[in-house]
């Protein structure tokens, strides 16, 4: 009862006295009562709190920036993952045909960015003995001559310059990476690494915070999402890289409107301060119709969104066909200038194989990739073609080449005696091993002899 009695505050002083007068049992119904109400005007308080808190949050993103305000705001400067190509809290597309080594200079980023990353102490102790033994004998690298020859390259495995820049010339910032990978199976990554991690470097692979999502079936929805954020964190890692994006969603790439989602679940990292990279297919040759191949927009697969919704542009071509040579450009770029167009050489030796910067591709290599590119249908039209003018040559091949380089191609071909003139006026050619009188036919001449 007296319990009963010292509950008489939760009613207001004028039903205190009638409260005393009650029964016990409803005195206790009536508590319980009053109990009840008060919790649940309790949970509602806490609830309006919650929502108001909310309310405001949502106001505070929507709350107009006044021009003093940004122009004196203490904003950090663009940082970078690796230095002018992929930048930080930014989404970067790495764009090529087929065959054209886009996962392999995935490798070569994430092996650069990630290298004495590690979490633990053991590689801190092995980037500092690596260091400290080496310091001495590490030697500049020295730029390729704008000809296509492989340069000679300091080894990489005791240079510390190279460790951290990709190519050998692009400083990379020293992060973990995650490569989310739905192309291509996990044997051939590991024969791909192999080649790409020297031999010296494989004591101390823990030295290398690169994480690997094989063909799980990965795919850019909330909950996928979440999960990689959270592990992100956990494990250092700044940069994930997706190979490649048709692969990580269901939506049509050539409708503008999903390819927004596609890049609003992107976004989703770079909003957690996780840079994002991911590789992307150029269109088959066929499938240009009514498009430029001078647009990067337009060359890669998709909606001409992509190029528009990405921070960055990396884009890999072989201008002349040779297999050891790359030409990168960088058509969009937020943060900076774009890069002038480069070349990256591809150095195969002692079962390891290097990316290394050639200098800016310039006319004149484009000059020399295109003699190269057309030196041999031209040698073939004048073989298929029997005595040919130049006015010929120059009449098939002036869209493609311009009327002085189809010249100079002919004129290289008869120095090297591939073809040799048949009548001065008008000056007429023929291929060398059709006219007994050029050298090749000789050379076979003597051979059936001394046979």
């Amino acid at each position: 009862m007296d319990d009963l009695t010292n509950t008489t505050s939760l009613f207001k002083e004028e039903y205190k006295t009638w409260f005393s007068d009650l029964a016990p049992e409803e005195k206790q119904r009536m508590v319980d009562e009053a109990l009840r109400r008060r919790d649940e005007q309790q949970d509602f308080m806490k609830e309006l709190a919650q929502d108001n808190a909310k309310l405001k949050e949502e106001i505070d993103k929507l709350l107009f920036t006044p021009l003093h305000a940004l122009y004196s705001e203490d904003i950090p400067q663009a940082r970078w993952i690796v230095d002018s190509l992929i930048p930080k809290n930014g989404i970067t597309v790495l764009s090529a045909p087929a065959g054209y080594y886009k996962t392999w200079l995935l490798l070569e980023m994430a092996l650069k960015c990630a290298k004495f990353n590690a979490t633990d102490d053991s590689s801190v102790a092995a980037k500092a003995a690596t260091q400290s033994a080496t310091q001495s004998a590490v030697e500049p690298v020295t730029e390729p001559a704008t000809e296509v020859v492989l340069p000679s390259v300091v080894d990489s495995a005791t240079d510390s310059v190279s460790d951290s820049k990709v190519f050998n010339h692009f400083q990379a910032t020293s992060t973990g990476v995650l490569i989310v990978n739905e192309e291509v199976w996990k044997g051939i990554l590991q024969d791909r690494l192999k080649l790409l991690i020297p031999k010296e470097d494989t004591i101390q692979l823990n030295g290398y915070n690169v994480h690997f999502l094989n063909q799980t079936g990965f795919k850019l929805r909330e909950d996928h999402i979440n999960h990689l954020i959270m592990r992100c964190k956990m494990l250092n890692i700044d940069l994930v890289m997706f190979d490649s994006l048709v692969r990580i969603h269901n939506q049509d790439e050539n409708s503008s409107t999903e390819m927004k989602k596609v890049f609003e679940y992107l976004t989703a990292f770079t909003k957690e301060g996780i840079s994002v990279l991911f590789t992307h297919h150029h269109r088959k040759s066929s499938q240009f119709k009514g498009l430029s191949q001078n647009n990067p927009g337009e060359v890669m697969r998709g909606s001409s969104d992509i190029s528009a919704m990405v921070d960055s542009h990396i884009m890999v071509d072989k201008k002349n066909g040779n297999s050891d040579l790359l030409i990168i450009s960088n058509p969009k770029q937020r943060l900076r200038e774009v890069l002038k167009d480069f070349k990256v050489f591809i150095h195969k030796e002692n079962d390891y194989v290097s990316f290394i910067y050639g200098g800016e591709y310039t006319e004149t290599d484009e000059k020399q990739a295109k003699k190269k590119e057309w030196t041999e249908p031209i040698y073939e039209f004048i073989k298929a073609n029997g005595v040919t003018s130049i006015v010929d040559v120059i009449n098939m091949f002036q869209d493609k080449v311009g009327n002085r380089l189809a010249r100079q191609i002919v004129m290289q071909l008869e120095e090297e005696r591939r073809i040799v003139e048949e009548t001065r006026k008008p000056k007429t050619f023929v291929v060398a091993e059709e006219n007994f009188g050029g050298f090749q036919g000789e050379l076979l001449g003597d051979i059936t002899t001394q046979n």
